[in-house]
């Protein structure tokens, strides 16, 4: 909800490597712990991290920032089934449950933008950012390339059958902006993955900010490389047999004529002469601009040349060739 580009961390990978580059560590009812943790965790403020905790947390521990217990309704009197049962029948959907349900939500995004408050006066700055808390980002990256995921999060009631009124699972439409660092000025375009396109962009100081809008709650991928994608090329055999086997090297390079530096989704397909596509590859990923792929053929595929068809999906860029039949 706070948009601060979250990963979850296990006591055993503490233990295993510390707590080496992580700037701010969020421990909910952190109530028991091993001493090593506690040593882990002590040291790692004194290196100047971050510690987010609730009124739940082990008293040998001192909280940086102190947020509200994530607890939103008590434990049911029995867990027996019919006692629950009845409670439930006693509910009122259109008001009880639903109201608090909508409660919930609002608590979970004070108390997030409590956090990302109390962390920009300490001078942390999220790496990626949205401009509502119901676009929820998450960064990732391959290289040097930032790639990033937008979710659409505003929902409401509608028709879901079952315990009503606890989940809000109708989305709706919303639109905003998200954005990421980029302090070096190095990003010169921006593709959407999932749906492809190349995207506007505007820079604002050290950030890229890219406009986004969604129809109901579905989700963004993003990409921002330093420069456009401009060619597609295929490698490839000039002639197969029925019942062979058909290398492919797919290609996909920038407006330098270099491989793009990342991991790109393709499409690599194979038809018969009689347009039967041939079983195999489909989707694909290019990593560093190159997938390289094998089709074999079928010996009763149709008499006549085969059609190969590469496409980028970031840019939409589609080349097709033939492959003569033997």
């Amino acid at each position: 909800r706070a948009r601060l580009d979250p990963r979850v961390i296990y006591e055993e990978t503490i233990l295993r490597d510390g707590l080496d580059g992580v700037k701010v560590l969020y421990a909910p009812q952190l109530k028991f712990t091993t001493p090593r943790i506690v040593s882990q965790i002590a040291e790692f403020q004194r290196r100047g991290g971050v510690l987010i905790a609730d009124k739940e947390l082990l008293p040998v521990l001192k909280a940086d920032v102190t947020v509200p217990l994530m607890a939103f309704e008590a434990p049911p009197e029995s867990d027996h089934a019919e006692d629950v049962d009845r409670m439930e029948s006693e509910r009122d959907p259109q008001a009880r449950t639903r109201k608090a349900t909508v409660r919930a939500k609002t608590y979970m995004q004070e108390s997030a933008d409590f956090i990302r408050r109390e962390l920009a006066v300490r001078g942390y700055v999220a790496p990626a950012d949205s401009s509502s808390a119901d676009i929820v980002v998450y960064g990732r990256r391959f290289g040097d390339v930032p790639y990033l995921f937008a979710i659409n999060d505003r929902r409401t009631f509608g028709d879901y059958v079952g315990q009503w009124g606890r989940v809000m699972e109708k989305g709706e439409p919303n639109e905003g902006w998200v954005q990421v660092q980029d302090p070096s000025g190095a990003i010169g375009a921006v593709y959407e993955l999932s749906k492809g396109g190349e995207l506007p962009f505007a820079r604002r100081d050290s950030r890229i900010r890219v406009p986004v809008r969604y129809e109901t709650n579905d989700g963004r991928l993003f990409v921002f490389l330093k420069s456009k994608i401009a060619k597609v090329e295929a490698d490839v055999q000039d002639a197969v047999r029925r019942g062979g086997k058909l290398s492919v090297a797919m290609t996909v390079r920038d407006a330098n004529g270099r491989p793009v530096a990342a991991l790109l989704p393709v499409d690599i397909r194979l038809y018969d002469a009689a347009g039967r596509e041939i079983d195999g590859v489909g989707y694909s990923v290019a990593e560093n601009g190159v997938a390289k792929v094998e089709f074999t053929t079928n010996v009763d595929d149709a008499d006549g040349d085969y059609r190969l068809v590469c496409a980028d999906r970031a840019s939409g860029i589609t080349i097709s060739k033939t492959i003569r039949q033997k």
